[in-house]
C-alpha cells in the first residue's frame, strides 16, 4: 500500500489519544503512530486545525489533512479522499486506510490492513472493507458488525447488554473503526452529495455533507 491515511477522530476537549493512559512515557497517539510506522512509511494525519499544535509536539509528521468542521467519520473520509486526489495526485485505483488512534493492540494487528487491501484489489465487486475484532467479553461500548463470508450484513451501534450478548453468540465482531477503501469508490460517492472541480471547492462546501459515521453513510436513523 503506497498511501495510508491516519485518521485522528476529533473531540472538543483534550482527547484520550493525546494523554498517557496506557504508558507513562507515551500517549496513545504516539504508541499507535509508532506501530503504524513499522508497516507503512507515508502517513497522513486527518484532524481539525485546533489540534495541530498538540499533534506536532507529540509526533514528527507534518502531512496534515484539515477537516473543516466536525461532521463525523463519513464527511471526514470524503474530505481525505478528495484531498489525496486533488492535492496529492494519488491514483484513483489506490487503496486507502483510515484508522483511529485509541486502540491498545499489538503491532501485527495492523497487518490486517494489508489483507483488506489485497481483498479489494483482487475482487472488483468490493470497494470498501471494515476490519472487525473478535470480542472476548460482552461490551456495550463498541459497535458490532454482523457478517457472512466476509460480507458485511449490518452495523449495530453500541447495543445494550442483552443485544450485545446475542450478537456475540451469533459471531458478530467489534467494529475497529478501521476503514480500507478504493479511492475511486469514495470519490464517486462524494459526487452524490457535492458538485466540485477542485479540493478548494469541495472544502468550501463541506458543511453541505451529511453528518454521521462511514458505516451508515450518513446519520443513523
Amino acid at each position: 500500500m503506497k498511501e495510508l491515511d491516519f485518521g485522528l477522530y476529533r473531540q472538543k476537549t483534550a482527547p484520550n489519544k493525546y494523554l498517557k493512559l496506557i504508558d507513562n512515557n507515551k500517549t496513545m497517539l504516539q504508541i499507535t503512530y509508532e506501530k503504524i510506522l513499522e508497516i507503512f512509511s507515508n502517513i497522513y494525519i486527518a484532524t481539525q486545525e485546533n489540534h495541530l499544535d498538540i499533534i506536532r509536539k507529540q509526533i514528527n509528521n507534518n502531512n496534515f489533512i484539515i477537516e473543516p468542521d466536525k461532521r463525523g467519520t463519513f464527511a471526514a473520509i470524503l474530505n481525505i479522499a478528495v484531498y489525496l486526489k486533488y492535492e496529492k495526485n494519488i491514483d484513483e485505483n489506490e487503496c486507502v486506510a483510515v484508522l483511529p488512534t485509541d486502540h491498545d493492540v499489538e503491532s501485527n494487528f495492523y497487518n490486517n490492513i494489508k489483507i483488506a487491501e489485497k481483498l479489494l484489489m483482487n475482487d472488483c465487486s468490493k470497494s470498501i472493507c471494515l476490519i472487525g475484532i473478535k470480542p472476548n467479553f460482552i461490551s456495550t461500548n463498541y459497535g458490532y458488525i454482523t457478517y457472512d463470508k466476509n460480507q458485511v450484513l449490518f452495523f449495530h451501534e453500541k447495543p445494550n447488554e442483552e443485544k450485545a450478548k446475542k450478537l456475540i453468540h451469533n459471531n458478530a465482531v467489534w467494529n475497529s473503526g478501521i476503514v480500507v477503501f478504493k479511492l475511486k469508490y469514495i470519490l464517486e460517492l462524494t459526487k452524490k452529495y457535492i458538485n466540485y472541480n477542485s479540493y478548494e471547492e469541495f472544502y468550501n462546501k463541506y458543511l453541505d455533507l451529511p453528518g454521521g459515521t462511514i458505516e451508515w453513510g450518513k446519520s443513523p436513523k
